[in-house]
C-alpha cells in the first residue's frame, strides 16, 4: 500500500483534530505538540504545534510510522514502551529522544504517551504530547561536561599540589637540617663550606620551581607573547651547555653542532629556556658518570636540537609531564619529580614557535629528547618587526 493510501485510510478512521469542538480547538492552539497514534503505530492526527516542531505541514505527517520518527538505536525501546501502553501493562510512557524530522534534521522532544480507551477497555488510539526538550538537553550535556571538567581539574590540582609540596618540602628539609648543623658550631670550615653549597643548591631549586610556576601560570592564563627575530640555534645551544657545565662540573656533556644551520624565527631567550629545561631533565635520568650529548642538525624545513643521555631508565611519565598531567605522581610519589613544570613549559614554548617536542629511544642503550623548530620560508629579517612584545633591554 502506498503512503498516500495509508494516509487516506488513517484519515477516514481517525478524524482530524481541527474540528469545531471545544477540545479540538484547545488542542489545535496548544503550545505543545499533540498527536493521535493508532494501535498499529502510525500517526493518525497532528496539531499545528507538532507540525512546527517537525518542520512539516500537519497533513504531511499523518500516516507516518512512529518508527520513522525515532533513531534506529532507540526504536526497539520506544516501540516496546508504546506497545506496553496499548496492551495495558503500562499507564503511560515517557522519554526524551532525538526525534527525526521528515526533512532529515532532528530535534530533542519529550514524549508523553497515554491510552484512550472505550467503555469496554478497548484501546482506540494513543494520545501523545510533545515538548521541545532541546534547550534542556543541551543544558544537561553542558552541565555534565562541566562536571567532568571540574572533576578533572580537581584531580589535577590535587596531583599538582602534591608534586609542588614534595619538591618544596624536600628542599626546605635540606636547608633547615644543614643550617642547624652550621649553627651548632661543631663543624670544621670544610664541612661548613660543603653544607653551604648544599643549601645554595636547594635554594636554587626552590627559586627555579617558583619561576617555573610563574611562567606556567602566565602561559596558561594570560596572552603569551614571543619576540620574533632571527635566531642562530647553534649559539643558543652552546650558551645553554656552557651554563650547565658551570653549575654541574661533575657531569660530562659533549656538544656536537651541525655547521651551518639555517636561522629560525623566534625568541632566543625562550628557546634557551627550553634547552636548559631539557638538559636538566636528561641529567636526572642519565646513568651516573655517563656522558650526555647535545646536538643540532639541519633537516628539510627545520632545525633539530636533541639531548641524548645514557642509560636504560625509561621516562614512563614523559607524556604526563609534557602535557602537564600529574596523576601518576599521586600513585608513585617516589618517581622523578621536579621536571614536570619545566617540560610542560618547554612544550608550550616549542609549540608557540610552530615546532614539536618528543622522546626517542636509540638502539645503543640511550634516549633522546628532541625538539624541532621550523625554518621560515622567507628570511627571518623579512618578518614583521622583530617583536610582538618589547625586547628585553
Amino acid at each position: 500500500m502506498t503512503l498516500e493510501a495509508n494516509q487516506m485510510a488513517v484519515k477516514r478512521r481517525w478524524p482530524r483534530l481541527t474540528t469545531h469542538s471545544a477540545i479540538s480547538q484547545v488542542i489545535a492552539h496548544a503550545p505543545f505538540g499533540v498527536a493521535r497514534i493508532s494501535p498499529d503505530m502510525r500517526v493518525a492526527a497532528v496539531n499545528p504545534r507538532l507540525g512546527a516542531l517537525l518542520h512539516a505541514e500537519p497533513q504531511d505527517v499523518v500516516g507516518t510510522e512512529i518508527a520513522e520518527l525515532v533513531p534506529p538505536d532507540d526504536r526497539v525501546r520506544v516501540l516496546r514502551s508504546l506497545r506496553a501502553v496499548v496492551g495495558g501493562s503500562a499507564a503511560t510512557a515517557e522519554f526524551e529522544i532525538d526525534t527525526l524530522r521528515p526533512d532529515g534534521t532532528s530535534v530533542w522532544l519529550r514524549w508523553i504517551i497515554t491510552a484512550s480507551a472505550t467503555s469496554d477497555g478497548t484501546v482506540e488510539h494513543l494520545t501523545a504530547t510533545f515538548e521541545d526538550a532541546t534547550a534542556a538537553h543541551q543544558a544537561e550535556v553542558a552541565a555534565a561536561a562541566h562536571m567532568v571538567a571540574l572533576e578533572r581539574l580537581s584531580y589535577l590540582i590535587t596531583g599538582f599540589a602534591s608534586m609542588v609540596s614534595h619538591e618544596t618540602r624536600t628542599a626546605l628539609t635540606g636547608i633547615q637540617g644543614l643550617s642547624e648543623l652550621i649553627l651548632t658550631g661543631d663543624s670544621d670550615p670544610a664541612e661548613v663550606r660543603e653544607y653551604a653549597e648544599c643549601i645554595f643548591k636547594d635554594a636554587e631549586r626552590l627559586n627555579r620551581l617558583l619561576g617555573d610556576l610563574l611562567d606556567l601560570n602566565q602561559m596558561q592564563t594570560r596572552p603569551f607573547h614571543l619576540r620574533t627575530e632571527p635566531v642562530d640555534l647553534n649559539r643558543v645551544v652552546q650558551e645553554a651547555v656552557e651554563r650547565f657545565r658551570a653549575s654541574n662540573p661533575a657531569q660530562t656533556i659533549a656538544l656536537s653542532l651541525s655547521q651551518p644551520v639555517a636561522s629560525v624565527a623566534g625568541d632566543p631567550d625562550r628557546l634557551g629556556q627550553v634547552i636548559d629545561n631539557l638538559i636538566r631533565l636528561a641529567a636526572r635520568f642519565a646513568d651516573k658518570g655517563g656522558r650526555m650529548d647535545v646536538c643540532s642538525a639541519q633537516r628539510d624545513g627545520g632545525v633539530d636540537v636533541l639531548v641524548r643521555y645514557p642509560g636504560n631508565q625509561q621516562m614512563a611519565d614523559f607524556d604526563d609531564w609534557l602535557y602537564g598531567r600529574y596523576e601518576r605522581f599521586e600513585k608513585n610519589p617516589s618517581s622523578v619529580t621536579g621536571v614536570g613544570l619545566g617540560l610542560a613549559i618547554a612544550r608550550v614554548i616549542v609549540e608557540r614557535h610552530g615546532g614539536q617536542i618528543r622522546l626517542d629511544s636509540t638502539s645503543g642503550g640511550s634516549s633522546e629528547i628532541c625538539f624541532t623548530i621550523p625554518v621560515p620560508r622567507r628570511p627571518p629579517g623579512g618578518l614583521e618587526a622583530t617583536s610582538q612584545a618589547a625586547p628585553s633591554p
